[in-house]
Protein backbone atom coordinates (compact mmCIF):
# COMPACT_ATOMS: atom_id res chain seq x y z
CA UNK A 1 0.00 0.00 0.00
CA UNK A 2 1.43 3.39 -1.03
CA UNK A 3 2.45 5.76 1.71
CA UNK A 4 0.37 8.90 2.21
CA UNK A 5 2.23 12.03 3.23
CA UNK A 6 1.01 15.16 5.00
CA UNK A 7 2.82 18.43 4.19
CA UNK A 8 3.27 21.55 6.29
CA UNK A 9 4.63 24.85 4.92
CA UNK A 10 4.98 26.37 8.41
CA UNK A 11 1.56 28.00 8.20
CA UNK A 12 -0.83 25.38 6.81
CA UNK A 13 -1.09 21.56 6.84
CA UNK A 14 -2.23 19.73 3.70
CA UNK A 15 -2.71 16.10 2.63
CA UNK A 16 -2.57 13.25 2.68
CA UNK A 17 -0.83 12.87 -0.72
CA UNK A 18 0.74 9.92 -2.46
CA UNK A 19 4.21 10.36 -3.96
CA UNK A 20 2.64 10.69 -7.42
CA UNK A 21 0.30 13.38 -6.11
CA UNK A 22 3.21 15.23 -4.50
CA UNK A 23 4.73 15.67 -7.97
CA UNK A 24 1.86 18.05 -8.76
CA UNK A 25 2.37 20.05 -5.54
CA UNK A 26 4.74 22.96 -5.07
CA UNK A 27 7.00 21.32 -2.49
CA UNK A 28 10.47 22.42 -1.45
CA UNK A 29 13.24 20.39 0.18
CA UNK A 30 12.77 22.41 3.38
CA UNK A 31 9.01 21.72 3.65
CA UNK A 32 8.11 19.47 6.59
CA UNK A 33 6.31 16.17 5.84
CA UNK A 34 4.95 13.26 7.91
CA UNK A 35 3.41 9.87 7.19
CA UNK A 36 2.21 6.92 9.23
CA UNK A 37 5.13 5.17 10.89
CA UNK A 38 7.30 8.31 11.30
CA UNK A 39 8.15 9.48 14.84
CA UNK A 40 8.19 13.15 13.92
CA UNK A 41 7.93 15.65 11.08
CA UNK A 42 10.99 15.75 8.78
CA UNK A 43 12.20 17.92 5.92
CA UNK A 44 11.11 16.50 2.53
CA UNK A 45 14.68 16.47 1.24
CA UNK A 46 15.77 14.10 4.04
CA UNK A 47 13.27 11.31 3.17
CA UNK A 48 14.57 8.69 0.74
CA UNK A 49 11.21 8.09 -0.97
CA UNK A 50 10.88 11.82 -1.77
CA UNK A 51 14.45 12.51 -2.94
CA UNK A 52 13.54 11.74 -6.62
CA UNK A 53 11.27 14.82 -6.49
CA UNK A 54 14.36 17.06 -6.15
CA UNK A 55 16.74 16.43 -9.10
CA UNK A 56 20.40 17.05 -8.33
CA UNK A 57 22.28 19.36 -10.69
CA UNK A 58 25.93 18.42 -11.45
CA UNK A 59 28.60 20.97 -10.43
CA UNK A 60 30.18 23.15 -13.14
CA UNK A 61 33.15 21.62 -14.98
CA UNK A 62 36.40 22.91 -13.52
CA UNK A 63 39.38 24.00 -15.63
CA UNK A 64 37.38 23.75 -18.85
CA UNK A 65 39.46 24.70 -21.89
CA UNK A 66 37.75 27.44 -23.96
CA UNK A 67 37.55 26.91 -27.71
CA UNK A 68 40.26 28.62 -29.73
CA UNK A 69 39.46 32.12 -30.97
CA UNK A 70 39.33 32.28 -34.75
CA UNK A 71 39.61 35.70 -36.36
CA UNK A 72 38.96 36.02 -40.06
CA UNK A 73 39.35 39.50 -41.44
CA UNK A 74 40.65 38.69 -44.94
CA UNK A 75 39.35 36.77 -47.90
CA UNK A 76 40.97 33.64 -49.36
CA UNK A 77 43.46 35.70 -51.36
CA UNK A 78 44.80 37.29 -48.18
CA UNK A 79 43.65 40.76 -49.29
CA UNK A 80 41.21 42.68 -47.10
CA UNK A 81 38.03 43.30 -49.16
CA UNK A 82 36.90 46.90 -49.70
CA UNK A 83 34.15 48.35 -47.50
CA UNK A 84 30.63 48.39 -48.87
CA UNK A 85 28.53 51.56 -48.93
CA UNK A 86 26.48 50.36 -45.92
CA UNK A 87 29.66 49.55 -43.95
CA UNK A 88 31.08 53.00 -44.68
CA UNK A 89 27.81 54.58 -43.53
CA UNK A 90 27.79 52.55 -40.30
CA UNK A 91 31.42 53.48 -39.56
CA UNK A 92 30.66 57.14 -40.12
CA UNK A 93 27.77 56.99 -37.65
CA UNK A 94 29.96 55.11 -35.16
CA UNK A 95 32.62 57.83 -35.29
CA UNK A 96 29.91 60.47 -34.74
CA UNK A 97 28.53 58.64 -31.68
CA UNK A 98 32.04 58.15 -30.25
CA UNK A 99 32.72 61.85 -30.66
CA UNK A 100 29.41 62.70 -29.00
CA UNK A 101 30.21 60.45 -26.04
CA UNK A 102 33.66 61.99 -25.65
CA UNK A 103 32.12 65.46 -25.74
CA UNK A 104 29.59 64.55 -23.06
CA UNK A 105 32.33 63.15 -20.81
CA UNK A 106 34.40 66.30 -21.30
CA UNK A 107 31.38 68.46 -20.38
CA UNK A 108 30.85 66.38 -17.23
CA UNK A 109 34.52 66.67 -16.22
CA UNK A 110 34.52 70.45 -16.72
CA UNK A 111 31.29 70.76 -14.69
CA UNK A 112 32.82 68.80 -11.79
CA UNK A 113 35.95 70.98 -11.83
CA UNK A 114 33.81 74.14 -11.88
CA UNK A 115 31.68 73.01 -8.93
CA UNK A 116 34.78 72.02 -6.95
CA UNK A 117 36.36 75.43 -7.61
CA UNK A 118 33.23 77.33 -6.57
CA UNK A 119 32.90 75.21 -3.42
CA UNK A 120 36.53 75.93 -2.54
CA UNK A 121 35.95 79.68 -2.75
CA UNK A 122 32.91 79.56 -0.46
CA UNK A 123 34.23 77.05 2.04
CA UNK A 124 37.89 76.46 2.85
CA UNK A 125 37.19 73.03 4.37
CA UNK A 126 38.43 69.96 2.48
CA UNK A 127 35.80 68.52 0.13
CA UNK A 128 35.11 64.89 1.08
CA UNK A 129 34.64 62.02 -1.36
CA UNK A 130 31.00 61.80 -0.31
CA UNK A 131 30.46 65.48 -1.21
CA UNK A 132 32.08 64.98 -4.61
CA UNK A 133 29.93 61.91 -5.26
CA UNK A 134 26.81 63.92 -4.43
CA UNK A 135 27.86 66.66 -6.88
CA UNK A 136 28.70 64.03 -9.49
CA UNK A 137 25.23 62.45 -9.14
CA UNK A 138 23.46 65.79 -9.48
CA UNK A 139 25.49 66.72 -12.55
CA UNK A 140 24.76 63.41 -14.27
CA UNK A 141 21.28 64.77 -15.00
CA UNK A 142 22.79 67.35 -17.32
CA UNK A 143 24.86 64.77 -19.20
CA UNK A 144 21.92 62.36 -19.48
CA UNK A 145 19.88 65.14 -21.11
CA UNK A 146 22.43 65.47 -23.91
CA UNK A 147 20.55 64.92 -27.17
CA UNK A 148 21.87 62.64 -29.89
CA UNK A 149 20.44 62.99 -33.37
CA UNK A 150 20.01 59.47 -34.90
CA UNK A 151 21.20 60.88 -38.22
CA UNK A 152 24.31 62.34 -36.63
CA UNK A 153 23.46 65.91 -37.61
CA UNK A 154 23.66 67.83 -34.33
CA UNK A 155 24.50 66.95 -30.75
CA UNK A 156 24.13 69.33 -27.82
CA UNK A 157 23.38 69.55 -24.08
CA UNK A 158 21.03 71.63 -21.95
CA UNK A 159 22.64 74.64 -20.29
CA UNK A 160 22.65 74.07 -16.49
CA UNK A 161 24.15 77.41 -15.38
CA UNK A 162 20.90 78.64 -13.84
CA UNK A 163 19.83 75.30 -12.27
CA UNK A 164 19.86 74.93 -8.49
CA UNK A 165 21.08 71.67 -6.86
CA UNK A 166 17.45 70.78 -6.14
CA UNK A 167 16.53 71.27 -9.81
CA UNK A 168 19.46 69.12 -10.90
CA UNK A 169 18.38 66.35 -8.50
CA UNK A 170 14.81 66.49 -9.83
CA UNK A 171 16.12 66.32 -13.40
CA UNK A 172 18.16 63.23 -12.50
CA UNK A 173 15.13 61.57 -10.86
CA UNK A 174 13.01 62.33 -13.91
CA UNK A 175 15.62 60.65 -16.12
CA UNK A 176 15.55 57.48 -13.95
CA UNK A 177 11.74 57.41 -14.00
CA UNK A 178 11.53 57.71 -17.79
CA UNK A 179 14.21 55.06 -18.35
CA UNK A 180 13.48 52.68 -15.45
CA UNK A 181 13.60 49.62 -17.75
CA UNK A 182 17.32 50.29 -18.25
CA UNK A 183 17.95 50.08 -14.48
CA UNK A 184 15.37 47.57 -13.12
CA UNK A 185 15.12 44.06 -14.59
CA UNK A 186 14.07 40.51 -13.68
CA UNK A 187 15.63 37.25 -14.87
CA UNK A 188 14.41 33.67 -14.39
CA UNK A 189 16.94 30.86 -13.84
CA UNK A 190 15.78 27.24 -14.13
CA UNK A 191 16.37 23.75 -15.50
CA UNK A 192 14.17 22.18 -18.18
CA UNK A 193 13.94 18.52 -19.21
CA UNK A 194 13.75 17.26 -22.84
CA UNK A 195 10.01 16.59 -22.50
CA UNK A 196 9.31 19.79 -20.54
CA UNK A 197 9.00 20.54 -16.86
CA UNK A 198 10.66 23.34 -14.89
CA UNK A 199 12.89 22.55 -11.89
CA UNK A 200 15.41 24.42 -9.71
CA UNK A 201 13.66 27.68 -10.60
CA UNK A 202 14.69 31.06 -9.15
CA UNK A 203 14.04 34.68 -10.14
CA UNK A 204 16.64 37.46 -9.75
CA UNK A 205 15.68 41.13 -9.44
CA UNK A 206 18.35 43.70 -10.37
CA UNK A 207 18.02 47.25 -9.00
CA UNK A 208 20.73 49.36 -10.63
CA UNK A 209 19.27 52.66 -9.43
CA UNK A 210 20.82 54.71 -6.59
CA UNK A 211 17.40 54.58 -4.90
CA UNK A 212 15.84 51.73 -2.86
CA UNK A 213 12.63 50.02 -3.99
CA UNK A 214 9.87 49.36 -1.44
CA UNK A 215 8.05 46.76 -3.57
CA UNK A 216 8.48 45.04 -6.94
CA UNK A 217 5.92 42.52 -8.25
CA UNK A 218 7.07 40.04 -10.92
CA UNK A 219 4.94 37.57 -12.89
CA UNK A 220 6.54 34.33 -14.13
CA UNK A 221 4.90 32.81 -17.21
CA UNK A 222 5.61 29.10 -17.76
CA UNK A 223 5.60 28.56 -21.55
CA UNK A 224 4.89 25.18 -23.19
CA UNK A 225 6.88 23.84 -26.14
CA UNK A 226 4.10 25.00 -28.53
CA UNK A 227 4.41 28.59 -27.21
CA UNK A 228 1.23 28.65 -25.13
CA UNK A 229 1.23 29.67 -21.47
CA UNK A 230 0.77 26.76 -19.05
CA UNK A 231 0.48 28.86 -15.87
CA UNK A 232 1.59 32.13 -14.25
CA UNK A 233 3.09 32.63 -10.78
CA UNK A 234 3.54 35.91 -8.83
CA UNK A 235 6.74 36.73 -6.91
CA UNK A 236 6.96 39.90 -4.75
CA UNK A 237 10.19 41.52 -3.57
CA UNK A 238 10.14 43.97 -0.63
CA UNK A 239 12.67 46.64 0.45
CA UNK A 240 15.32 46.09 -2.22
CA UNK A 241 18.37 48.34 -1.50
CA UNK A 242 19.90 50.62 -4.12
CA UNK A 243 22.36 49.02 -6.55
CA UNK A 244 21.56 45.50 -5.34
CA UNK A 245 20.55 42.15 -6.88
CA UNK A 246 18.23 39.84 -4.92
CA UNK A 247 17.12 36.28 -5.72
CA UNK A 248 14.07 34.29 -4.59
CA UNK A 249 13.02 30.67 -5.26
CA UNK A 250 10.26 30.16 -7.81
CA UNK A 251 7.66 27.35 -8.03
CA UNK A 252 8.62 24.34 -10.16
CA UNK A 253 6.25 22.92 -12.76
CA UNK A 254 5.63 19.51 -14.33
CA UNK A 255 5.00 21.25 -17.67
CA UNK A 256 6.63 24.08 -19.57
CA UNK A 257 9.85 24.54 -21.52
CA UNK A 258 10.78 28.16 -20.78
CA UNK A 259 9.94 30.81 -18.17
CA UNK A 260 9.33 34.47 -19.09
CA UNK A 261 9.33 37.34 -16.58
CA UNK A 262 7.22 40.51 -16.49
CA UNK A 263 7.51 43.36 -13.97
CA UNK A 264 3.97 44.53 -13.19
CA UNK A 265 4.46 46.89 -10.24
CA UNK A 266 7.23 49.11 -8.75
CA UNK A 267 7.14 51.57 -5.86
CA UNK A 268 10.00 53.78 -4.65
CA UNK A 269 9.30 56.53 -2.11
CA UNK A 270 12.76 58.13 -2.25
CA UNK A 271 12.56 58.36 -6.05
CA UNK A 272 8.90 59.39 -5.96
CA UNK A 273 8.13 56.64 -8.46
CA UNK A 274 5.12 54.34 -8.77
CA UNK A 275 4.55 52.03 -11.75
CA UNK A 276 1.78 49.53 -12.50
CA UNK A 277 0.76 47.88 -15.76
CA UNK A 278 -2.69 46.98 -14.42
Amino acid sequence: MDKKFFTHSGQQQQGPFSIEELKNQTIQKSDMVWCEGMDKWQAAGEIDELKPLFPVEPPPLQNAVPPPLVITSKNETGVKPPLTADEKKRRKKLFIYIGAGAGALLLLALSIILVAALSGNKNKDVVTTQDMNAKFDSLKAITLKASQDPNGQKIGAVDDKNMTPEQKEEALKLTYKKNWKSYISARANYSSGPAGGITNATVTLSNNMPYPLEQVTIWLNYIRIDGSTYKSEKIVFYNVPANRNETKPAPWSDKGKTVNTRISKITSKSLGFSYSDI
